[in-house]
């Protein structure tokens, strides 16, 4: 389930951290970043409820891969500490694979596993949104690794 977000009138979209009918609104900028607070009505005057987009495709790079090299994936536009947040679909899943041998697919647990040490990270397969409906994607490293748009890297 994605977190209850909302959106400023600037487009600063935040997510509420605690509860929503306190006093007191704490909050962090959608992606990572310093804790805020405002008092409630203050916060529910700026900020409306954000409708997160249907996953839109785009393709995915990561700093160890070689310039010009991508992955086509699926974004619905939120972040991680500023970093992109890719689903793939199975397919693509494997295309990751071949950059990182400690990355495999678990067909018994539906699930990419990254084998690091003592605890395996997993990432499950999901039902996501697109403009073409519903399917199936993994978020290989969302959330925890630092993949890029390539729409959106500098040169």
């Amino acid at each position: 389930m994605e977190p209850k977000l909302y959106v400023n009138k600037q487009g600063d979209t935040v997510q509420v951290v605690g509860n929503e009918a306190s006093r007191v609104i704490t909050f962090v900028a959608q992606g990572g970043g310093f804790t805020k607070t405002l008092p409630h009505a203050h916060f529910f005057r700026e900020f409306s409820v954000f409708t997160v987009p249907a996953y839109t495709s785009r393709d995915a790079t990561f700093e160890h891969f070689d310039v010009g090299v991508s992955i086509a994936a699926w974004s619905n536009g939120l972040r991680w500490n500023g970093w992109a947040m890719p689903y793939f679909t199975f397919e693509q899943g494997l295309e990751v694979i071949k950059f990182f041998p400690e990355l495999h697919f678990d067909a018994a647990r539906d699930a990419f596993v990254w084998v690091d040490g003592d605890e395996d990270e997993m990432y499950s397969g999901a039902t996501i949104d697109t403009s073409f409906g519903p399917i199936k994607a993994y978020p290989i490293g969302a959330g925890s690794w630092t993949w890029e748009w390539v729409d959106e890297q500098e040169c």
